[in-house]
């Protein structure tokens, strides 16, 4: 059963690593121009010219799509990547080979 749990949590993992990777490139990496001239990023946010603020303290770019969706996709993003690594950590607890879960206690150390 030990097996089990961790293949799941291992798989939970690279799942939420991947969205975060995906929702990363799609948010910030991708960008269609409509016909009109409106520039867009591939989760269909129009993206303006960024203010001066913006460009010296939030993002290193010419467009951005707000400051409210900026620190959404940051939110987002960073906790994927931690529960990622959450779930990581969680699985090793799992792990048959584990060895940090066969430490023989000293006798001396015992009470």
């Amino acid at each position: 059963m030990k097996k089990a749990y961790h293949f799941i949590l291992i798989s939970l993992s690279y799942v939420s690593g991947g969205t975060a990777i995906i929702y990363g490139l799609l948010g910030y990496f991708l960008v269609k121009v409509r016909p009109d001239g409106t520039i867009y990023d591939f989760l269909n946010r129009e993206l303006t010219e960024a203010p001066v603020w913006a460009k010296v303290f939030v993002i290193n770019d010419n467009l951005w799509s707000g400051f409210g969706w900026i620190m959404l996709d940051r939110v987002i993003f960073l906790g994927l990547f931690g529960v990622a690594i959450g779930l990581f950590k969680l699985s090793s607890r799992f792990e048959e080979n584990n060895k940090i879960m066969d430490v023989k206690i000293h006798e001396r150390f015992k009470k």
